[in-house]
């Protein structure tokens, strides 16, 4: 028997800092692409996210699964 792996789309949006640096934003958690879609369409306007409109992203997870095994990055600020 096969098991139903639920999935979760998220929305991230990074955009380029005047100093080199990337600013990178965890927007949300939704329950389809579709609803991630539309929050990207209502907030592409807004002052933070209008100057890097192709700055954002939607990642599809599968929930209980390790999504990112590799090429870990430590900051320290």
């Amino acid at each position: 028997m096969t098991e139903k792996r639920e999935v979760v789309y998220v929305l991230f949006h990074a955009r380029p800092l005047p100093d080199g640096e990337e600013e990178d934003r965890l927007i949300g958690v939704y329950s389809s692409e579709k609803r991630a879609r539309a929050r990207q369409k209502s907030l592409q306007d807004q002052p933070i996210f209008k100057d890097a409109p192709d700055g954002f992203i939607i990642g599809r997870y599968l929930i209980g699964q390790d999504n990112w095994t590799s090429g870990y990055v430590t900051q320290s600020w």
